[in-house]
């Protein structure tokens, strides 16, 4: 047994001393793997601070964040890492630790106006010019700004970026590659509607590990335009079942929502109104789902909670016309009596 533990130990000497010396060569030669790994850790933990800015631990008033904050540490983030791509979609460190980017940050507080104006920036730089996920990004901000035109043609850019990207890497068709979800997604809002609805039936009959969200996805998208509502409902309740079975609270949250939505444009606002409280507690900085609680509420009469819901998802999305505009239609408050 002595004897093994000395050459195990030999062995991994040996193995050590040849791995530093590769290191050393790479150092020298100034292409060290690990050259970039203490800046993006520095930018994986400045743009979690930015996240915790958000954090309805750190806010007194009834959980609305404070972006201002979190809008320096982004800046920071952004000046650590100029010509990359993990400020914008997030990364993790040499750890694990996992922070999402300034896409997801800005989305969260509906500051879109904003975040368009750090993507156009991003994608005039030539390193970051055909990342199809902040190109994806930039079109769905510009879509909820109303720029229907300007929009259509970023996602016409992250189509033909991602069809660049697979042609060049020689990938065929696979449904767990993510890259296919984020594809139809695009599709359907560059206007491939077709298109679109093909790519996530294919995703979802191959039960591949993107199956849930497609479902969910397509589901969502015929609740916008209310066309194949049944399937939409189908649809709804397989990709809230997985997500359950899988116990992620944001999926559940995220599909719930759907599900409520898809429900109320059905006119069975009962069980949307179930749903979509469930959804709320589990996603409260989300203002398209704080929307759609108003919407149900409003639509069960229960005026009271739809202008609560409606003004949250307002303070969380300044930008939000449609929860101003229900807003304005629910009955005047009643001033109260004084004895």
């Amino acid at each position: 047994m002595l004897g093994i533990s000395l050459l195990l130990g030999q062995r991994c000497r040996t193995i050590l001393t040849a791995f530093f010396g590769a290191i050393l060569v790479l150092e020298l030669s100034g292409c060290s793997p690990f050259n970039s790994m203490p800046r993006t850790s520095e930018v994986v933990s400045t743009l979690a601070e930015a996240d915790r800015q958000f954090s309805i631990e750190l806010t007194p008033d009834g959980g609305i964040p404070d972006d201002r904050q979190a809008i320096r540490w982004i800046n920071r983030a952004i000046a650590l890492m100029p010509h990359s791509p993990i400020p914008y979609v997030g990364g993790e460190d040499f750890f694990g630790n996992e922070s999402p980017g300034i896409i997801a940050i800005l989305t969260t507080r509906g500051r879109y106006p904003l975040l368009i104006t750090y993507l156009k920036k991003a994608v005039s730089d030539p390193a970051l010019a055909n990342n199809y996920d902040i190109l994806i990004a930039l079109g769905d901000s510009e879509l909820r700004m109303g720029d229907t035109v300007g929009a259509q043609t970023t996602y016409a850019a992250a189509i033909t970026s991602i069809n660049s990207s697979l042609d060049k890497s020689g990938t065929t068709f696979n449904p767990n590659e993510n890259v296919f979800l984020e594809r139809a997604g695009a599709e359907y809002y560059g206007g491939q509607r077709a298109r679109a609805i093909k790519d996530f039936q294919t995703i979802i009959s191959e039960k591949s590990d993107d199956s849930a969200a497609a479902a969910n996805n397509l589901a969502y998208m015929f609740s916008l335009d209310k066309s194949n509502l049944p399937e939409a409902l189908t649809l709804a309740k397989m990709a809230v079942a997985a997500a359950r079975a899988s116990g992620d609270d944001d999926d559940i949250g995220e599909y719930e929502d759907t599900l409520a939505w898809v429900e109320h444009q059905m006119g069975d606002d009962q069980d949307a109104l179930f749903y979509e409280q469930e959804a709320a507690s589990l996603t409260p900085l989300q203002a398209d789902v704080q929307y759609h609680l108003g919407a149900i509420c409003q639509a069960e009469a229960l005026n009271t909670e739809a202008r609560i819901a409606y003004t949250r998802a307002i303070k969380l999305n300044p930008f939000f016309p449609e929860a101003r505009a229900s807003l304005l239609t629910l009955p005047a408050q009643q001033a109260s009596n004084s004895t």
